[in-house]
């Protein structure tokens, strides 16, 4: 005989496909009962896979940069040389070889021209003289004529060597005081160097180390909330609208370490922690409150003879200052552009956020009575998340240069979250906008 209940298996074929889900307040309920350390271990689990890729982002950017010193950036410009004397006296030595082979090869061409002059004058006087004289008249008068002719040829020979020997003398000279007074430039000399005829530009190499630079950077600001509530049913707009007249962003803050590894191109990377806390005031005025006190009356013996019963009917004011405090991980990417003093920053990426803590009250959405919602009350209404994931991020920074290693910054920065920070039971989708003006500190660790 079986022991089971056939009602047991009609139970089982009929509820086996159904289970039950227990609503994320019972679970906020429940972590904020836990330790430090559970909710640390847990959130480590749940954010591993995250975590993995951005470390493996991080590694991989860091390489990249790092490898960016085996690329070293060569620039043309101009500046002297202070060449060595032996190389300046090799210089001339050429120069005055060169001209000095001009100024011979001027000469012979020039005595080539004139015995060539010559040679035809001796040729042409006696053909012409020999129409009109006789056989030794011509003799004669022509032994005169060619001593002319030669005596006038030689002064026009040596006239022409000492004038061209003049010449190649100075522009030997020249070139010689145009290398020696370039040997004695100073270093601040920047100027293209002229012999003769000919500029010559001297164009020398100088290059950058290549290696990236790693800077230490610490800043604080001021932060202005932009926050948008939206309904997730159209019977819950009026508490929305609710909430968003009992509640007033204020001027917030934050705060940054940052470490920043930028290589000799301009690209940068980005990391740290950042804290932010949004101030926020709730303001609930209810001048028809009602407040109803009982009183029980006893006798002597302690027993109760009577309830007196007490309604009062007035004003009700509660004021309190929210905060929402959050500690973000920034990842990003920037490119700088340096002039003079001055550095130009672009910067883009996201912030992971790692928790999100909140203290203040609104009204409740049954009631529309003030109660708390402080993550760390047993008694708070559920409506906030511990984390509110990724948030994305922009901003410039200008950086003005103290000294070889120190910088001071003006950054504003703009921040978006795009997820909800309240739970999916919660009637309302409450979302930031974050704008940052931050003033910093940056100087060069290694």
């Amino acid at each position: 005989m079986s022991q089971k209940h056939p009602l047991d298996d009609t139970f089982r074929r009929k509820l086996r496909h159904y289970e039950a889900h227990a609503p994320d307040a019972l679970w906020q309920q429940l972590d904020a009962k836990r330790s430090w350390q559970a909710k640390f271990s847990n959130r480590f689990r749940y954010y591993k896979g995250g975590l993995a890729i951005a470390a493996t982002v991080v590694l991989a950017l860091s390489v990249f940069i790092l490898n960016q010193d085996t690329n070293s950036n060569v620039e043309l410009g101009f500046f002297p040389i202070d060449p060595e004397a032996t190389t300046t006296q090799r210089i001339i030595a050429e120069v005055e070889t060169s001209d000095a082979t001009q100024v011979v090869s001027s000469l012979s061409e020039e005595k080539n021209i004139v015995q060539s002059k010559n040679s035809i004058d001796k040729k042409l006087t006696p053909t012409q003289t020999s129409h009109s004289l006789t056989v030794n008249e011509t003799k004669e008068t022509a032994a005169p004529v060619i001593a002319v002719e030669t005596e006038t040829t030689t002064e026009l020979i040596t006239s022409s060597q000492n004038e061209l020997e003049d010449v190649a003398s100075s522009a030997v000279a020249a070139n010689r005081a145009s290398f020696a007074s370039f040997a004695t430039l100073p270093n601040a000399t920047a100027a293209p160097l002229a012999i003769a005829d000919r500029a010559t530009e001297l164009k020398c190499v100088s290059f950058k180390t290549g290696k990236p630079r790693w800077y230490g950077e610490l800043s604080t600001g001021v932060t202005s909330s932009l926050r948008d509530l939206q309904a997730r049913e159209g019977e819950f707009i009026p508490y929305a609208r609710g909430r968003a007249a009992t509640e007033s962003a204020q001027l917030s803050y934050n705060a940054e370490a940052r470490l920043s590894i930028v290589s000799p191109s301009g690209f940068a990377f980005r990391t740290g922690l950042n804290y932010t806390q949004l101030n926020e005031q709730f303001k609930y005025i209810n001048d028809d409150e009602t407040q109803l006190t009982i009183t029980e009356v006893q006798d002597d013996n302690g027993q109760i003879i009577s309830r007196d019963t007490i309604i009062v009917v007035g004003q009700r004011r509660v004021e309190t200052q929210n905060r929402f405090r959050m500690i973000d991980v920034p990842l990003v990417l920037g490119y700088e552009l340096s002039h003079h003093k001055m550095t130009f920053a672009f910067n883009a990426g996201m912030y992971l956020n790692l928790t999100y803590q909140q203290k203040g009250d609104f009204i409740s959405p049954t009631d529309q009575e003030p109660v708390s919602f402080s993550s760390d009350s047993r008694d708070a209404y559920p409506a906030y998340k511990s984390q509110i994931g990724l948030g994305w991020y922009g901003s410039i920074g200008m950086y003005y240069r103290m000294n070889a290693r120190t910088h001071v910054y003006l950054e504003p920065s703009l921040r978006m979250y795009t997820q909800s920070s309240t739970i999916e039971e919660y009637p309302l989708k409450q979302n930031y906008v974050l704008g940052s003006l931050n003033v910093g500190l940056r100087r060069v660790i290694f």
